[in-house]
């Protein structure tokens, strides 16, 4: 598959489905699909608008939205031959056929089955119309060209090139709008900030291309993808400041009240000191009178010393006068 330069195949479907005079008849978005009962409540409705009632018809699908390869087999059918056939009974056929009867009568055409069929076919393929909407980035688009030959040969591929500066501008101031808690100068150069880093991305994609031959896409969808993360990382980034914020202004909360009470601590204390002067003065003044009280003790001890040698001279010479009167007794006996 040829790939043009700096181009993604998404279609906006909306604009897509707008048919004639600009009127949109009706977009039918494919959701998660399993199994053939659900291709056929899926598939049914629509061919039932488109062939039998000739209602003009949009069936719309994204790559994102196919959850089984296989379905891609009954687009592949319905993109070539404008019908699925294995995918219905044979009661559906007749419920199809019966439904443009009168109008394959009408045109003076036999109302064969055959006829009927054919006939319900074509006005399917008038009026039924599948826009898919795939992304070239990786390796998906190319596989599923090469396996349903029918997403390429039998559609007309609408490549829509990466936007331009002031779409891209655009775009980022609007997805920039309700980022809280910025003033609008910045938001402004955050915008431009955005295009500039996506057009610098693209042209180093060309460099890229020209030196080895490969391929790296910036689409639409990888600049949304651009804004969706930053938005998300700042506010996870401010997630976090607001945390360390908090657990600052905690910590100061907490210096503060220790503070506070090593205030009342000092005040205390020196409360304290003066009680504990007071008390030091008085039992300086109580040491005082214990040393003068003292002293007269001491001499009061003093001379009950000198009083106690006396006695004991006193006690000796007695004690000497009284051996001798034993003497003398002893003596005279």
């Amino acid at each position: 598959i040829k790939k043009p330069k700096q181009a993604n195949c998404w279609v906006n479907g909306a604009l897509a489905s707008s048919l004639k005079h600009g009127q949109l008849s009706w977009v039918h978005v494919c959701t998660l699909l399993f199994g053939n009962l659900a291709n056929n409540l899926l598939l049914r409705p629509l061919l039932l608008q488109a062939g039998a009632k000739g209602q003009p018809v949009v069936f719309l699908m994204t790559d994102n939205q196919i959850v089984k390869e296989q379905f891609l087999v009954y687009i592949n059918d319905l993109l070539s031959t404008g019908i699925v056939s294995d995918l219905f009974t044979p009661e559906d056929k007749d419920t199809f056929c019966n439904a443009v009867r009168n109008e394959v009568k009408a045109t003076g055409m036999l109302d064969s089955n055959d006829n009927c069929w054919d006939f319900f076919i074509n006005k399917v393929r008038r009026y039924l119309h599948v826009v898919l909407c795939f992304s070239p980035v990786g390796d998906k688009f190319r596989i599923r060209a090469r396996q349903f030959p029918a997403l390429v040969n039998c559609t007309q591929l609408d490549w829509f090139h990466g936007w331009p500066a002031e779409a891209l501008l655009s775009v980022a101031t609007r997805f920039l709008a309700d980022v809280p808690d910025v003033n609008e100068e910045l938001r402004i150069s955050m915008a431009q900030y955005m295009a500039q880093a996506h057009q610098y991305v693209s042209e180093a994609s060309q460099q890229y291309l020209q030196s080895f031959r490969r391929y790296n896409y910036t689409t639409p969808k990888s600049y949304l993808e651009l804004i969706a993360l930053y938005k998300l990382l700042l506010a996870r980034k401010r997630a976090e400041l607001q945390a360390a914020k908090e657990r600052l202004q905690n910590g100061v909360e907490k210096i503060a009240q220790a503070s506070a009470q090593v205030a009342d601590l000092q005040v205390a204390l020196r409360e304290e000191q003066i009680i504990v002067e007071e008390k030091k003065a008085q039992t300086d003044d109580l040491i005082v009178s214990i040393g003068k009280e003292k002293a007269v003790v001491d001499e009061a001890v003093e001379a009950g010393r000198e009083d106690e040698e006396a006695a004991s001279r006193l006690q000796n010479e007695v004690q000497a006068f009284q051996e001798e009167c034993t003497k003398d007794l002893a003596v005279g006996g």
